[in-house]
């Protein structure tokens, strides 16, 4: 039986295994699939569950100075790390480059200046 800290731990070593080695997708996977089962009783958590530990998390990361945020800010900044955008839809399972581009891609982008 782990505590919740030693789960958490345990998730995200197995995670930065696969990150490590270059397959990040298995990475997130891997920790989306671990967080998401209770650390005492491995049981899938509810939706009240998981957002309880979420908000329990958070809650703790601010008081320790993080600054506040959610979860599809985690799957923006895969997103945006990705070297293409074909790489980050396949990563987040969109269906359309478009899905991907308009909600996840929010990386800094060169544009011409206009001339006046």
């Amino acid at each position: 039986m782990k505590t919740r800290e030693e789960h958490l731990a345990w998730c995200k070593q197995r995670a930065l295994e696969y990150i490590d080695r270059g397959q990040i997708n298995e990475g997130l996977t891997s920790m989306m699939s671990d967080m998401s089962k209770h650390p005492r009783t491995g049981k899938p958590y509810t939706s009240e569950g998981y957002r309880a530990c979420w908000q329990r998390c958070m809650r703790k990361w601010m008081r320790g100075g993080g600054e506040n945020f959610h979860f599809h800010d985690i799957r923006a900044l895969a997103a945006t790390r990705c070297a293409t955008p074909e790489i980050a839809m396949r990563l987040l399972g969109h269906t359309t480059l478009s899905m991907t581009m308009r909600v996840y891609r929010r990386g800094i982008e060169r544009v011409q200046a206009l001339s006046i």
